[in-house]
């Protein structure tokens, strides 16, 4: 391979990348759809794991975090409707704490972030649950309603 097939190949490779990028962009919603439990089950999540961090969440499980539209249509038809989830699951490290719930997500774990250390973000605990967590005993059975907002409004 020459020098003049190589910068043929790094622009159509470049081009490819940025019709990708435009391509996902476009199917892009912009939403969160959430479970967002209701003060009885916080009241009971926190009861039940104390936070260890100050930055206390115990609010909403995600369930499809900007959904191309498909996805999003789908779950419109269910906006509003009372979901029922459990603990099945808790972690925690020096950065975050949260428990893996039995409920619909998208989510490799889906979870309830309980709290976070300074400086990290909740979806940490994508993170922290992925490398394994202590399973609840008994199950803690929570319910919120499902919610479709723009994304940064939670």
């Amino acid at each position: 391979m020459n020098f003049v097939d190589t910068r043929r190949r790094t622009r159509y490779t470049t081009q490819l990348a940025r019709q990708v990028v435009e391509t996902l962009l476009s199917e892009s919603s912009g939403q969160i759809v959430m479970v967002v439990l209701t003060p009885e089950s916080q009241e009971r999540l926190l009861k039940a794991f104390p936070p260890v961090h100050p930055g206390v969440k115990a609010h909403h499980l995600t369930v499809a975090y900007d959904p191309d539209e498909t996805l999003l249509h789908r779950y419109r038809a269910q906006e509003g409707r009372t979901v029922h989830i459990s603990v099945i699951g808790h972690s925690a490290d020096e950065r975050g704490q949260a428990v893996a719930v039995a409920g619909p997500s998208t989510n490799a774990v889906p979870h309830v972030t309980i709290s976070v250390a300074p400086g990290t973000d909740a979806a940490y605990s994508n993170e922290l649950l992925d490398g394994g967590w202590e399973p609840a005993r008994p199950r803690i059975p929570l319910e919120g309603t499902l919610v479709i907002q723009p994304i940064g409004a939670a």
